[in-house]
């Protein structure tokens, strides 16, 4: 009998397998608004706090902010609205100041209002100013939303807000100054501006520092975040077939076994959040039925009903 695993931030193995899973899938709607296609999302959220909450200075530096002070990472839970920022980091120069991250991988036409929601709750809640930094892991995710400044006018044209963030856009960025950069930011090197540079020779330079610069038992998770964010833009085989020499991988049907039990974990998520963006709440019984449903393709269809029906009560029944 297979053990559920129920943690917070899999294996680096199991997290390598996991997301490469993922970021395939996707979800679409219909012109009628209803769901046609549901699929898993992509999911590098914990990859990528991961990222910024073991060298936060190092991402501050990617983004132009070249911080001497010391800097820690704070709680980006704002219980307030029910949502949870990326990452955020307090500067502790003589006049401090916070700095909050946020990664997308898909375009989001309401980015900007989202930052700003967040930059004005972490204010109020640390009382120091905030700079919001969004960063495009993927050309997909750029868009005229994501140019850097939110601005809302009454009908009159009067504007009674400005709001600007910083934007990186990662396939942009100089394939050297990651190589030759800060070893916290490295892992973005095979989906920067790689150009005319073979990957298998990014790898390789990626690996001389490697060895050099971080510990013999963080390198296996090194590599697991690297295989991660390539997944944004190569395919899978592509990606085990660079990284089968630096990355450790249990044996194949041990994988499979661990991205059954998360496509499973991903898809009941998925059908509670689509309930409670259609419905805003539901009743617990739901959930405990969505629990127990463990055959993928079931969970699929629940989640194009979920997209549908009239009430989440008539998901109760499966048709």
């Amino acid at each position: 009998k297979r053990r559920r695993l129920r943690v917070a931030l899999p294996s680096p193995r199991t997290t390598f397998v996991l997301a490469l899973l993922l970021s395939c899938h996707k979800l679409t709607f219909g012109a009628n608004g209803e769901f046609q296609e549901v699929i898993m999302p992509a999911s590098y959220d914990a990859t990528t706090k991961y990222l910024v909450e073991t060298a936060p200075q190092d991402w501050l530096t990617l983004c132009g902010h070249d911080v001497q002070a010391p800097v820690k990472v704070v709680d980006a839970d704002l219980s307030t609205i029910t949502t949870m920022a990326d990452k955020v980091v307090r500067v502790e120069e003589p006049e401090p100041w916070m700095a909050h991250f946020e990664f997308q991988s898909s375009y989001d036409s309401g980015i900007g209002l989202r930052l700003l929601r967040y930059n004005v709750l972490i204010e109020y809640r640390h009382q120091l100013p905030v700079q919001s930094i969004l960063i495009l892991l993927k050309p997909e995710s750029d868009g005229p939303a994501a140019k850097g400044i939110t601005r809302r006018s009454l009908p009159n044209g009067t504007c009674y807000y400005e709001f600007r963030f910083q934007t990186i856009r990662v396939w942009q960025l100089p394939l050297n100054e990651l190589l030759t950069g800060k070893i916290g930011t490295l892992p973005l090197a095979p989906i920067s501006d790689v150009g005319n540079s073979g990957l298998s020779t990014v790898i390789r330079r990626m690996q001389a520092r490697v060895e050099q610069e971080v510990a013999s038992e963080d390198r296996n998770e090194f590599w697991t975040t690297t295989g991660i964010l390539m997944g944004t833009r190569y395919p899978a085989p592509t990606i085990e077939t660079l990284l089968r020499g630096v990355i450790k991988m249990r044996e194949s049907s041990v994988i499979q076994a661990y991205l059954q039990e998360g496509r499973e974990d991903e898809a009941r998520k998925m059908v509670l959040e689509i309930v409670k963006d259609r419905f805003g709440s539901f009743d617990p019984k739901l959930k405990q039925f969505v629990d127990t449903i463990s055959d993928i393709a079931s969970l699929e269809r629940l989640m194009i009903r979920a997209g549908k029906v009239p009430a989440w009560q008539d998901l109760l029944s499966q048709s």
